[in-house]
């Protein structure tokens, strides 16, 4: 039996990682610049979902992306995770229920690919849990040097992702709680094939970096001119100041002349 409940995100790793172990071992910075959005989806739903929808062969997968960002209106991810007394269907739940819209964002498929297994994406599907409508926009963002090698190893990994859930939930009825959970980290490990990788990511990393964009250009500019004007006011503050009888009356500080850097 499926048991549908409501759970709290926990963004923190149960255990002290080792040394890389969440890591993907490139170096800060090396990948700037590369993650772009790369498709963008609406769902609007104008009514209640049936859980029993949530139990069909299409429902439960991992995103095709590097990362996922969700915006929606009313509450309506549910992730899959397998306990020892069996499946369970979990809406996220937020600390703040009065805002009605939120924003996730979850590690998608080919981000788990290229950790090889070490960032894992989450296995969810989207419905409308309410009586009120709710609109889903969900952006993908990816790395678009890297899609052709993401692409090659896992076209159609989805769809049969979908299929082994929808497979799962029938069989782990009829499995002990380790085979049912040994099963569904199999499902969930379809995605950690990283090693066509390594090619494509050094020939991103060695990438000439791309120009500023506008914005950023005018920005350094404006910051440019600004402190080359304060320069310049303090040399004529100087210069003038140098053509005076500096000498202090008696009892009076001294006049200093600080130079801003």
């Amino acid at each position: 039996m499926v048991r549908h409940v409501k759970f709290p995100v926990c963004l923190a790793p149960e255990k002290e990682p080792s040394e890389g172990e969440f890591g993907l071992d490139y170096e800060p910075g090396s990948l700037a610049g590369a993650l772009q959005i790369t498709t963008a989806i609406a769902h609007y739903y104008p009514d209640a979902t049936k859980q029993e929808t949530l139990l069909t062969n299409a429902a439960f997968h991992c995103d095709d992306s590097f990362l996922t960002l969700n915006l929606e209106t009313t509450r309506g991810i549910h992730g899959l995770q397998s306990w020892p007394e069996g499946p369970q269907i979990r809406r996220f739940r937020y600390d703040d229920e009065a805002n009605s819209s939120v924003m996730n964002l979850f590690v998608g498929g080919y981000l788990q690919a290229l950790s090889q297994g070490r960032w894992r994406s989450l296995l969810h599907s989207g419905s409308n849990p309410s009586d009120e409508d709710r609109l889903s926009l969900t952006i993908f963002l990816g790395i678009p040097q890297l899609h052709e090698a993401a692409r090659s190893q896992h076209e159609g990994t989805r769809g049969e992702q979908e299929q082994q859930v929808f497979n799962w939930f029938g069989e782990a009825q009829h499995m002990d709680s380790w085979s049912a959970g040994a099963r569904f980290d199999e499902i969930q490990e379809m995605y950690s094939h990283g090693d066509g990788f390594h090619q494509s990511v050094q020939e991103l990393l060695r990438r000439p970096r791309p120009m500023p964009s506008k914005t950023r250009a005018r920005h350094r500019q404006a910051v440019a001119n600004a402190r080359a004007k304060a320069e310049q006011t303090v040399a004529e503050t100087s210069q003038a100041l140098s053509g005076l009888n500096t000498t202090p009356a008696l009892g009076s500080p001294p006049i200093q002349v600080t130079s801003i850097t």
